[in-house]
């Protein structure tokens, strides 16, 4: 629905020069339908089944693209450093982008009001092997572990728990 809708909007738009105002608003409504696109999309996801496209990844182009897109990574003094011999990792790549870019808009908002110059992040990616009864959880097997660090100001203690549910947040 909310295609045939951006699709009959784009349409409209043109068809009508030199209107303005009515060009305006139908910028509004097309944003509208775009973000709302997005919100169902993260809603189907968070349901059972989702829209997730498991496939191999090769996680060090992933993130040297993630990080290069970000508009504000010069002004985090970003220090990248990827394992040459990193193994490729069996996910959604769509999904992995939005976490990397969340996490570095993260550090960018917490690195702003810490006071400390340069802001910084790191992203550091890792071959790593996990043994039997580890404490997060997984099978014993080969893993790639990704860090992303800031020197903002941290996630108080007793909030660390919450970071994985979906609407979690420290801003007010």
């Amino acid at each position: 629905l909310l295609a045939i809708i951006a699709e009959n909007i784009t349409t409209v738009k043109s068809d009508i020069k030199d209107e303005p105002v009515t060009e305006k608003m139908l910028g509004n409504v097309e944003r509208a339908s775009q973000q709302a696109s997005e919100l169902a999309q993260k809603l189907i996801t968070f349901s059972e089944g989702g829209w997730i496209e498991p496939q191999e990844v090769t996680l060090e182009l992933l993130l040297k693209e993630t990080s290069a897109l970000y508009p504000r990574m010069e002004e985090l003094s970003p220090d990248i450093s990827i394992a040459d011999d990193l193994k490729p990792i069996y996910g959604d790549e769509r999904q992995l982008r939005k976490v990397i870019r969340g996490l570095m808009q993260n550090a960018d908002e917490a690195t702003r009001d810490n006071g400390e110059v340069p802001r910084h992040i790191t992203i550091a990616a890792t071959n790593t092997s996990i043994p039997k009864n580890n404490s997060f959880g997984l099978d014993q097997g080969e893993y790639v572990q990704i860090t992303i660090k800031d020197n903002g100001k941290g996630i108080p203690p007793d909030q660390v728990e919450k970071i994985f549910d979906p609407y979690y947040s420290t801003k007010d």
